[in-house]
């Protein structure tokens, strides 16, 4: 049997919106990290554009497990 007879369509989108958002989410915390460890201003700035960029994306994939979740 295979998984997409189980599952049904709208439940497994939420699970690869969940999968997606957990990846984007440590993404979140290691970009943080390396920020917080590096030594030029300029490195850390970048981290940071990069990990704001990050999280509009993790932002989005919610909205859209939202709703997944609704209906």
């Amino acid at each position: 049997m295979s998984l997409g007879s189980v599952v049904e369509t709208g439940s497994r989108d939420a699970v690869a919106l969940l999968d997606a958002n957990e990846v984007l989410l440590y993404a979140i915390v290691r970009l943080k990290e390396a920020a917080r460890l590096a030594s030029s201003e300029d490195t850390r700035k970048s981290i940071d554009e990069a990990r704001v960029e990050v999280e509009r994306l993790a932002g989005v994939l919610s909205k859209k497990l939202s709703e997944a979740m609704e209906g």
